[in-house]
């Protein structure tokens, strides 16, 4: 079990990124949360098996090929226990 922290900047809002998210996260039993930034960037975290998080990002990445996405953070954080859920926080 990992858990990821990631910053996205780019064309992401307005996409249908957090929708496309929180699907791919239904789908693959990935739980955490996304958000919109106030700087137009996108943030989240993730956590599940690492196969379905690398799925997960794989899924969210391809969102739309006119979509130019570049990861501005991403790195590790400490998992959490009991957390049962996927939510796009406003």
């Amino acid at each position: 079990m990992i858990r990821k922290h990631m910053i996205i900047s780019g064309d992401v809002q307005s996409r249908g990124l957090r929708e496309t998210a929180w699907r791919a996260a239904k789908q693959l039993h990935i739980t955490g949360w996304i958000h919109n930034r106030l700087d137009r960037r996108v943030e989240f975290e993730i956590q599940g098996e690492e196969n379905d998080v690398n799925r997960f990002l794989s899924r969210v990445m391809r969102l739309n090929p006119a979509v130019r996405a570049t990861v501005d953070e991403s790195y590790l954080v400490d998992t959490i226990i009991n957390e049962t859920s996927f939510s796009v926080r406003k």
